[in-house]
């Protein structure tokens, strides 16, 4: 009996072991996946400092001195007064678009190499109310609220950009080693925003999306993600293509267009950042069904109702580039190839942004086939007898 009992305890604490080792085991994976998933590609954040380095004073006078709606490069959520309140140590939160002034920030430079972020909250003809760190404390999880300007460190920030063209707030109060993040992370609407060390995870970083056109942010966001993909957006490579994907992208960098009806897209969670079918998008992604927003075919049924628009065969435009270099178009309007049905114009079947000028031509930027610049004539000759769409944006 004795004999058996050893067995059997020695049975048990080898089970207890191996059970154990399995949940260490699952707890160590799901940390390092979890890191995997929110670590940035390119977390070599620069920081504008423009009593030093000229260019980077260019880029910030094109930055501030405007309001912009701010979104979290993970959710596709934006940095929210909570409620609406205009009143001192209102919380700050994310929250899908709504457009209202609760969404709006001004960003001025402070001059001495640091900004301030103002709410057009509360705004009687100047603005009352700033970003702060709650106390001005330099410690992690520091409510970020709004308060009073009052031009103290708790309301100053740097203002760093990585390749992706998406941007960190980092703290004074912290000699600018925590930033402004996403607490959790998670989408959940009304998460809470705090500060937190800096790490180069992507919910520390946001996008700025201009309240007015700034059609160079958008001209420099396309340039520098022709051939990267922003995690607040689904990546729809293996879904049918990613072009209106990018475009629609760039058309909120450059501001004075934002989400409305059927076009926008939300995370919804962290199981597919890339789906490779429906199923997969329809799990992660909350999109209209049909989306103008990944779908060149729907993108173009949907801008057609709501701008101006122009179309040309391709082969007539090689015969007359006259014909699409006079239109109303520039540098952040839209180009889409379409079918040619039956002599008439088809359905759209990719987009693409116009980003420069050469030669009396458009340069355009698009995905799926990552182009950084393509010449319109060139587009013209790879789809002969097909049409081109021309969308007044701006």
């Amino acid at each position: 009996m004795k004999i058996k009992k050893n067995k059997i305890t020695f049975f048990t604490s080898i089970c207890l072991i191996f059970l154990l080792l399995n949940f260490l085991l699952n707890i160590n994976v799901y940390a390092t996946t979890e890191n995997e998933i929110f670590q940035s590609n390119s977390s070599d954040l620069t920081i504008y400092e423009p009593e030093k380095i000229q260019t980077r004073a260019t880029q910030m006078s094109n930055i501030a001195g405007k309001e912009y709606f701010i979104k979290n490069r993970y959710t596709g959520q934006y940095l929210d007064v909570a409620g609406g309140v205009a009143a001192d140590r209102t919380n700050v939160q994310q929250y899908k678009y709504n457009g209202t002034d609760s969404q709006r920030w001004y960003i001025k430079d402070n001059g001495d190499s640091t900004i301030s972020i103002y709410t057009r909250l509360g705004n009687n003809g100047t603005y009352q109310y700033a970003l702060d760190i709650n106390d001005g404390s330099p410690d992690n999880y520091a409510n970020v609220q709004i308060y009073k300007i009052n031009g103290t460190d708790a309301q100053k920030f740097k203002l760093g950009i990585n390749s992706y063209q998406t941007f960190g707030f980092l703290t004074k109060v912290s000699n600018y080693s925590k930033a402004v993040v996403l607490n959790g992370p998670t989408c959940d609407q009304g998460r809470n925003v705090d500060q937190y060390t800096y790490q180069g995870h992507i919910n520390e970083h946001w996008i700025l999306e201009p309240v007015n056109p700034n059609v160079n942010l958008g001209v420099e966001y396309a340039q520098k993600n022709y051939n990267k993909y922003v995690e607040a957006y689904p990546d729809c490579r293996d879904i049918g293509g990613d072009c209106a994907n990018f475009v629609s992208q760039c058309m909120l960098a450059g501001g004075g267009v934002h989400y409305q009806n059927d076009w926008y897209t939300y995370r919804k969670n962290n199981n597919y950042y890339k789906p490779s079918n429906i199923d997969q998008l329809n799990n992660t992604w909350e999109l209209a069904d049909p989306s103008p927003w990944i779908s060149a075919k729907y993108f173009g049924k949907y801008w057609k109702d709501h701008v101006t628009y122009h179309y040309y065969k391709t082969d007539k435009i090689l015969e007359n580039p006259s014909l699409a270099w006079n239109l109303n178009i520039t540098k952040g309007d839209v180009v889409q190839v379409a079918d040619s049905f039956l002599g008439f114009l088809g359905d759209a079947e990719h987009t693409m942004y116009i980003t420069d000028y050469q030669n009396n031509t458009y340069i355009l930027t698009y995905h799926s086939n990552e182009t950084q610049a393509k010449s319109l004539l060139d587009i013209c000759r790879a789809y002969p007898n097909q049409y081109l769409i021309f969308y007044e944006m701006i």
